[in-house]
C-alpha cells in the first residue's frame, strides 16, 4: 500500500503475511478430542523511491508487469494446491492406518 506521495518521492509499505494451522487429534479409551493451534507471522517492508524514477520504471515495465504478476500468482497457486494435495493424502493414509 502507498503510505506517502510527495512532490518528489513515493513511500510504500509491503506486508508479507503467513498463517499456519495445526490440528491435533487425541484419542483415549472412551473419548476423542481435537485441538487446533493457529499461528500468524508477518513481515513489513518500507520502501521510499524517487517519483520520477518510479514513473520511468512503471512505463518500462507496464507491458511486462501483468505477465510477471500472473506467472507468480500461478506458481503460488500451484504450490499451494500441491501442498494441500500432499496434506490430504498424508491425512488419508493416517486415517486408514488407524482404522486397520
Amino acid at each position: 500500500m502507498i503510505t506517502g506521495y510527495q512532490e518528489t518521492e513515493i513511500s510504500a509499505r509491503l506486508v508479507k503475511f503467513q498463517m499456519h494451522m495445526q490440528q491435533t487429534d487425541v484419542a483415549v479409551l472412551c473419548a476423542e478430542t481435537a485441538k487446533t493451534k493457529l499461528d500468524s507471522v508477518y513481515d513489513t517492508y518500507q520502501f521510499t523511491a524517487e517519483k520520477e524514477l518510479m514513473i520511468k520504471m512503471q512505463e518500462r515495465m507496464a507491458d511486462k508487469l501483468i505477465d510477471i504478476f500472473a506467472d507468480q500468482l500461478l506458481a503460488l497457486v500451484q504450490e499451494f494446491y500441491a501442498a494441500q494435495a500432499r496434506n490430504y493424502k498424508d491425512a488419508l493414509v493416517e486415517q486408514l492406518k488407524r482404522k486397520a
